[in-house]
């Protein structure tokens, strides 16, 4: 039963993904989070949130053509890019300084700090909300972008195959416990 739950939320997470892909198109004049909420308990999202926010990596942009990410990043306590979070759950940070020109942010076009918080709030019993937020501030002061969906995207991307993951191997757990029940 579980297992199941699970794989429809999968699904859901690749209809998620692409909805909010397609909504990134156009120009942006106002922050649009994303988020979502997904069947698995506040523990365990939070602990594939915190690795993926201690990766180093911020998925969806990057400053050459030739990456498929910006390296560097560093899990954070806080970030003067977005206001102090005082809602329920936690709020985790990654930042990268010194990012020239990332892509996916609305006119960027300097060098500055690219930043992502993540929030995670217990939403029931077993489902957690997330919503990932990123913007690009400019170390000149002379602009703050929204990031165009991209990153947000990425990144989900990232925490739902972790969940996946760990999904198949809990599912392949159950089996062989079920299995030396029955031997």
């Amino acid at each position: 039963m579980r297992s199941n739950r699970f794989h429809a939320a999968c699904g859901l997470m690749a209809c998620a993904l692409v909805s909010v892909a397609a909504g990134t198109a156009g120009s942006r004049n106002r922050p649009e989070r994303f988020t979502i909420t997904l069947p698995a308990p506040y523990s365990r999202m939070i602990d594939v949130v915190r690795e993926v926010c201690s990766d180093g990596v911020i998925r969806g942009t990057q400053q050459y053509d030739s990456e498929t990410g910006i390296t560097g990043a560093d899990a954070v306590d806080s970030s003067s890019a977005f206001p102090p979070w005082k809602g329920p759950g936690e709020a985790l940070y990654k930042v990268r300084r010194k990012a020239l020109a990332p892509s996916h942010f609305e006119n960027s076009r300097d060098i500055g700090t690219v930043a992502l918080r993540y929030l995670v709030e217990a939403a029931g019993p077993d489902q957690t909300r997330l919503t990932i937020d990123a913007v690009f501030v400019e170390d000149s002061r002379h602009g703050r972008h929204l990031s165009q969906g991209m990153v947000e995207v990425a990144e989900f991307g990232e925490i739902a195959r972790k969940l996946k993951q760990i999904g198949r191997a809990d599912a392949m757990a159950q089996t062989k416990d079920n299995l030396k029940t029955k031997n």
